[in-house]
């Protein structure tokens, strides 16, 4: 399960469908009274929240929104409509995202992919605002967790290699 804060309410992602006597999506919210929902969320597991430039970013394995929406495993909401990333996973079941983290103004993501906006990037990438790019060489296992600290960008996870060198489940950028 992940939490994030978005226009002033906590937002939860994971593998539920009833949060508090509420029958939820996958993802829901606090109100600061009660928790709700969105009627078109993903419509299935979501692993990563972040709030970056104003939308909701989700990521995990749901193929498609509650609306029968094509998502590919990554999305964003603006408050009212979840939309696909133009630029993330090409088909369903090619990537699931396990983290977000936002480091110099950028967006990171961690998962477990060899792809992502048609870009080559082992397990770990970070998005503009325009595209995707790959962090060097990535990773030879799965990210599950991203954090900064001291002004550094760490990854956490089932890997051992990272941007080519030795990294036993932990590197930093």
């Amino acid at each position: 399960n992940t939490l994030t804060q978005y226009n002033g309410q906590i937002w939860a992602g994971g593998v539920f469908t009833l949060t508090g006597a509420v029958s939820t999506r996958f993802v829901s919210h606090w109100t600061g009274s009660a928790w709700a929902t969105d009627a078109n969320s993903p419509n299935n597991t979501v692993t990563a929240l972040e709030t970056y430039n104003g939308r909701l970013w989700a990521g995990g394995a749901f193929p498609v929104s509650a609306a029968g929406d094509t998502l590919n495993n990554l999305a964003n909401f603006d408050g009212t409509t979840w939309r696909a990333n133009a630029f993330g996973f090409g088909a369903i079941g090619a990537g699931t995202v396990y983290c977000y983290g936002v480091y110099n103004g950028e967006l990171y993501v961690g998962g477990l992919f060899a792809s992502i906006g048609g870009k080559v990037a082992a397990n770990i990438a970070k998005w503009n605002g325009e595209g995707w790019t790959a962090l060097g060489s990535g990773t030879n296992g799965t990210v599950f967790c991203l954090g900064v600290y001291n002004n550094i960008l760490y990854a956490g996870g089932a890997f051992t290699t990272a941007g080519g060198a030795t990294a036993n489940r932990i590197a930093s950028w």
